[in-house]
């Protein structure tokens, strides 16, 4: 379901209703990913292509328990090469054209069944579908080959195809794609071992019915004129399962007898592959679709999930698409009491560290504490802080957590904050047990933030520990080509 109204969702309507609700689901999902992970970001380090970007380091601040993460300055490199990061691309992609389709196209009500027409749910569904095809290639690319060079011109053939369709008289029948994918299919080679199929999956709509003799003459001047395979399937039904399926690039479960996969790849070839994925065009937004999405950039906006309340009566409610401004460090501290207002820094200086710099909010998510609870992103930490400026901040911080605690409370959690933050915010929360806790300035954290290559030394080894308990679940190494 997609919401109609112009104004952005706030954040207290994203976030109240489910603070300090019981999680509900496990791991399971997050330690898959992981898992997965694990060979691709190996390949990628012995390939010496970018794994993780730097940033600065941080802290992520539980706005309800007050537990406080120490986040290094090293991010997952957000790439649809590594599997855990191409998940979030997908979903957010998904939720992006749905919003986009819903709100563009024209609608119509369709009530749903009931005898009773005046109590029912009624939904505003575009009366244009949004449909998927393909673009195939019968060029078949050797390992070591150029695939780069095969996609480039595949996809010069696309955009020649749709220069041409829009000069066309076909364009009356308004034939808009709307997202391009890049995807791969591996086979058995007698030379090479292997050889990669390259593809292009799109989204589009048609806002006027070909008739059937005019749609099969289409079809045969975009083959026989730019030489691509074109096919193209029925109205989607689910955006996330099929943005899943189609911007996979590889697939990762064999639905086919003898089929070659990623991870039956020897080291040397899936290298190889990787190298030539890296830099390619593998999303590409097209038309009014890629429009949409830089006006929401432009404007700090981001399409995001507003999750129902389950009930005993409906305990899978769904969710709403919203739109929602980003909550940065201007908009959290005002426009006024920003650390850097607006012309107070001369361009090309260099800013002065601020004590508890506010830099996000984050909107609820499942925590290890068994609830759901916001987060608040802040930089240069400190407890003790001497600045006015720092003070302030950590103002800020005790306002967000009142909030939010506000919000657990009356969402039936009983629990009680713990730690030193804790314990500055509100004497009253004193738990008995603190071993567990650890924050800012601690000896422990202070050492993470100096050594940044013990950090990287962790982060591989837990790499290595996923990729060895992903081959046992596999049932071992098996045969690579």
């Amino acid at each position: 379901m997609v919401s109609s109204r112009k104004r952005c969702a706030t954040f207290t309507e994203l976030a109240a209703p489910w603070t300090g609700r019981k999680t509900g689901i496990d791991y399971d999902l997050r330690e898959r990913l992981q898992n997965m992970d694990a060979r691709p970001l190996r390949l990628m380090k012995e390939a010496g292509l970018a794994i993780y970007t730097r940033t600065e380091a941080m802290d992520r601040v539980g706005d309800v328990t007050l537990g406080v993460e120490h986040l290094p300055g090293m991010r997952l490199r957000r790439t649809l090469l590594i599997p855990s990061q191409a998940y979030g691309i997908r979903r957010q992609l998904a939720d992006d054209l749905l919003y986009f389709h819903t709100l563009t196209f024209p609608k119509k009500r369709r009530v749903s069944n009931s005898r009773d027409t005046r109590n029912c749910a009624e939904k505003l569904v575009p009366v244009i579908p949004l449909c998927v095809g393909t673009f195939t290639s019968k060029e078949h690319v050797g390992v070591y080959g150029d695939l780069k060079k095969e996609m480039k011109q595949l996809r010069a053939r696309i955009s020649r195809m749709l220069y041409w369709y829009n000069n066309s008289f076909y364009t009356q029948f308004g034939f808009q794609i709307h997202l391009l994918m890049n995807d791969f299919a591996f086979a058995h080679c007698s030379k090479r071992g292997v050889k990669v199929n390259g593809h292009v999956n799109f989204f589009y709509t048609l806002s006027k019915r070909m008739p059937k003799e005019i749609w099969a003459g289409f079809c045969q001047t975009v083959r026989e004129k730019f030489k691509l395979g074109f096919y193209v399937d029925g109205p989607v039904r689910s955006h996330s399962d099929t943005m899943d399926y189609m911007a996979k690039l590889y697939k990762a479960e064999r639905t086919k007898k003898d089929e070659l996969l990623f991870s039956d790849l020897s080291d040397e070839a899936a290298i190889w592959f990787l190298e030539e994925l890296n830099g390619m065009r593998n999303l590409t937004p097209r038309g009014d679709f890629a429009a949409f999405r830089r006006k929401l950039k432009a404007s700090g906006e981001k399409v995001v999930r507003k999750k129902a309340v389950p009930t005993p009566k409906n305990p899978t409610p769904g969710h709403e698409l919203v739109r929602t401004r980003k909550l940065n460090s201007r908009i959290l501290s005002g426009a006024d009491g920003s650390p850097f207002p607006k012309g107070s820094v001369r361009q090309g200086a260099k800013k002065a560290p601020v004590e508890n710099m506010i830099v996000a909010r984050e909107r609820p998510s499942p925590t290890t504490a068994g609830i759901w609870q916001p987060h608040t992103l802040v930089r240069n930490f400190t407890l003790t802080p001497v600045t006015e400026q720092g003070k302030r901040n950590l103002g800020l911080l005790r306002r967000h957590h009142l909030q939010a605690l506000g919000w657990a409370q009356k969402n039936g959690w009983s629990g009680r904050p713990s730690g030193a933050l804790a314990r500055l915010f509100a004497p009253q929360h004193n738990p008995d047990d603190e071993r567990g806790f650890m924050y800012a300035n601690s000896p422990r954290l202070v050492a993470d933030c100096a050594d940044e290559g013990v950090v990287e030394d962790a982060f591989w080894r837990e790499i290595m520990a996923a990729e060895v308990a992903m081959r046992a679940q596999q049932g071992g190494m098996g045969h690579r080509i």
